[in-house]
């Protein structure tokens, strides 16, 4: 399951994605990024450290 639990530090959101990104994933991704930056947010930070996998089709 895909799963991003985002963090918010002062106007900072941070995402930690983690397993895979693909087709599959991508439009929860796109949600996460859409709802983190809503607010009054000037930085998002996209943590890819536990990412195992990114499709590059498309």
């Amino acid at each position: 399951m895909f799963l991003i639990e985002t963090r918010i530090e002062g106007k900072i959101a941070i995402l930690p994605v983690n397993d895979r990104l693909d087709t599959v994933t991508a439009s929860e991704f796109e949600r996460s990024i859409t709802e983190a930056t809503a607010g009054d947010i000037s930085s998002l930070v996209l943590n890819f450290e536990n990412l195992n996998y990114i499709s590059s089709a498309g």
